[in-house]
């Protein structure tokens, strides 16, 4: 985050970037933090008039599983009230924990661009949606997820700041479990610690307590003191004590449900959001399939720049949709993005994708590693226009 070709992005925004691989901190923080510019670069994509590429200064930090590192610019980024295209650029520097390059000679290296937007951002995030729905009964092989209207600064989805808590309301026990963060850092998943399986595909399956009902917590931040009537209000204080957004602005949660939601972060407890469901004593087994694809099959005259979907015919593990198991074929630039489509009660993923080259024949591919919201995997030969020969017997 930024994505590839984002626009209206920030001055004040943080840089996130997650790897596939663990990353030696050294190659890219040197013995003060800072980012090293030999191996990541961040610059404006245009000269100024003076020649200028206004290089960006910056501090980061890297996750304790060496794969998500966040960077934060010394200033702001561009100028107020201006649109200027800014360039990060991965270079041949970087070293996996293995002390292997991340990139290859040949390869050279990664770049993106994005459009800064002139502005600070004083909006703070707000739940959109979240699974289970509230009130509901689900299997105990339900998956709780989270997605906000906007990225959330990954380092702040802590067992601190989110919370699972089930038993009888005076007795509350927290489950224990890991979150993950994905969906261009808008959407965070809970698994819990207790496997309970596997699925069709031989992965583990981890599993809620069974007949219970359960809490789920995130919390707002406190916020920072303001200094001036011109000072964003919304802004938390740091070092942040729960959710905030990749500019600083504190969760604007709404208590139970978000009912109380208001558009300004009222801080820490006031602005917490949480909700309850309660779950049953079986599984959801039942593996998803795609209902429909756009372009289709063999379709012609595609539109270069519009993003390739596919509809799933069930809720999805929307951080299962990712690079490793949706693209193309063939080598090229991609980026997934998803969306619950709750009046249909299913999900659809959208490829985007550098400009397609005219004339050329694109596949897009969707792997097993993809599951829905019952951890159960797709099987790849289930979609439209496949024989039904080819179906799992």
């Amino acid at each position: 985050y930024p994505a590839r070709d984002e626009r209206n992005v920030p001055r004040d925004t943080s840089i996130l970037i997650t790897f596939a691989d663990t990353i030696r901190k050294e190659s890219i923080l040197d013995n003060t933090n800072g980012v090293r510019r030999d191996s990541i670069l961040i610059r404006r994509s245009a000269p100024s008039q003076t020649g200028d590429y206004g290089v960006v200064t910056a501090t980061g930090v890297l996750s304790n599983d060496g794969k998500t590192f966040k960077i934060m610019p010394a200033a702001l980024l561009g100028e107020p009230d201006q649109k200027l295209l800014y360039t990060v650029a991965l270079t041949t520097e970087i070293t996996k924990e293995s002390g292997a390059p991340l990139f290859t000679q040949t390869e050279g290296g990664y770049s993106w661009e994005f459009e800064v937007s002139g502005r600070i951002d004083t909006v703070p995030p707000t739940v959109e949606n979240y699974l289970p729905l509230a009130n509901s009964r689900n299997p105990i092989n339900a998956l709780i997820q989270v997605t906000f209207s906007e990225p959330v600064d990954p380092f702040t989805v802590t067992p601190a700041h989110f919370s699972v808590l089930t038993g009888e309301e005076e007795k509350r026990v927290p489950v224990e479990g890991t979150w993950s963060v994905g969906n261009g850092y808008r959407t965070v998943t809970f698994f819990s610690n207790v496997s309970c399986g596997t699925n069709q595909c031989g992965s583990a399956v981890f599993c809620l307590p069974l007949d219970s009902g359960v809490t789920t917590r995130m919390k707002a931040a406190a916020l920072k003191a303001a200094q001036s009537a011109r000072d964003n209000p919304n802004k938390a204080a740091f070092p942040y004590g729960g959710i905030v957004d990749t500019s600083g602005n504190s969760l604007d949660g709404g208590g139970l449900n978000g009912a109380a939601r208001n558009g300004k972060s009222d801080g820490a407890e006031v602005d917490d959001f949480f909700w309850n469901f309660s779950t049953a004593k079986e599984k959801e087994t039942t593996p998803p399939t795609v209902l429909s694809v756009l372009p289709g099959r063999d379709a012609q005259g595609v539109d270069l720049t519009a993003p390739v979907t596919a509809t799933f015919s069930k809720f999805m593990d929307i951080s299962s949709l990712n690079n490793a198991s949706i693209g193309f074929s063939k080598e090229s630039n991609a980026w997934i993005a998803s969306q619950h489509l709750f009046s249909e009660r299913r999900t659809r993923a959208l490829i985007h994708h550098e400009p397609f080259q005219t004339d050329m024949i694109y596949t897009p591919v969707i792997r097993s590693g993809v599951t829905d919201i019952y951890q159960n995997c797709y099987n790849p030969c289930n979609g439209p226009g496949v024989q039904q020969s080819l179906l799992p017997q």
